[in-house]
């Protein structure tokens, strides 16, 4: 399992079967199996993401052009969102999935070109945003406020900024070797990066400027702020003695 969510509404934890090509869905009471697809349902699949409002499922596909979309309440597998490159002779490779859910916008980076996607769920348009230098993108986030991208490059070992409306790179910023995951905070105005190779979670604002660098552990994999407002990473392990490694990270402001 390389992604999992919940959809509170139907009871159910959804997960994709990266290396098996495939994804399922549990019971939240006692993880008993909902729901198994067929292996190859979905090529390589790392991140699902639940749409409450529109009773769907939006799953990356890592090295292909398109999302994988499923209907949470009948279990059903639909039509894909298809994502064509903008450079010639090159294909989208859909390596990451980031929902705005007030906005009603699906965010996905490519592993394979400098591009992000930007969908419009009710209109159903896809943009497609060439970013400048990046290489192995690997995650997205959002600002709805400022019409901010936050886009890692984990082969340019940076976090870019991007204007929505206008494509801009507005800021590069170097963050280390290997970063897999970005989040950001609207409330903080900060957007939070998972470093991997360099151990450390890297804070950034919206000006490009890093105000902070915090212990990540071990591989830090992947970063999330959630509804309680908090930030939560997740690391793996150097090994079975590491006492850096396998653990959730939890992260508020410092009080004043």
């Amino acid at each position: 399992v390389y992604g999992v969510d919940v959809d509170d509404e139907n009871g159910n934890v959804w997960v994709t079967n990266t290396r098996q090509n495939t994804a399922s869905v549990y019971s939240q009471d006692d993880l008993s199996l909902v729901r198994q697809f067929e292996p190859g349902a979905v090529p390589h699949p790392r991140d699902v993401v639940i749409d409450q409002a529109r009773g769907r499922a939006y799953m990356s596909t890592s090295f292909e052009p398109q999302l994988e979309v499923f209907d949470i309440n009948t279990l059903e597998q639909l039509d894909p969102i298809e994502i064509t490159s903008t450079i010639r002779r090159s294909q989208f490779g859909a390596r990451s999935a980031d929902l705005d859910i007030e906005s009603g916008k699906l965010f996905s980076v490519s592993i394979s070109t400098p591009e992000v996607a930007v969908i419009d769920l009710e209109s159903g348009d896809v943009r497609v945003l060439q970013v400048g230098r990046l290489l192995a993108g690997s995650d997205s986030a959002y600002d709805r406020e400022e019409g901010l991208i936050f886009v890692v490059g984990q082969g340019s070992d940076n976090l870019l900024i991007v204007d929505e409306e206008s494509g801009e790179v507005l800021h590069d910023v170097p963050v280390g070797a290997n970063p897999l995951s970005v989040t950001f905070d609207p409330v903080g105005r900060l957007a939070y990066v998972a470093v991997r190779g360099a151990d450390r979670l890297t804070v950034v604002d919206t000006d490009g400027q890093i105000v902070a660098n915090l212990d990540g552990g071990s591989y830090p994999n992947q970063i999330r702020i959630l509804g309680d407002g908090a930030v939560y990473a997740i690391n793996k392990s150097r090994g079975e003695d590491d006492a850096r490694g396998d653990r959730i990270s939890r992260i508020r402001p410092a009080a004043e």
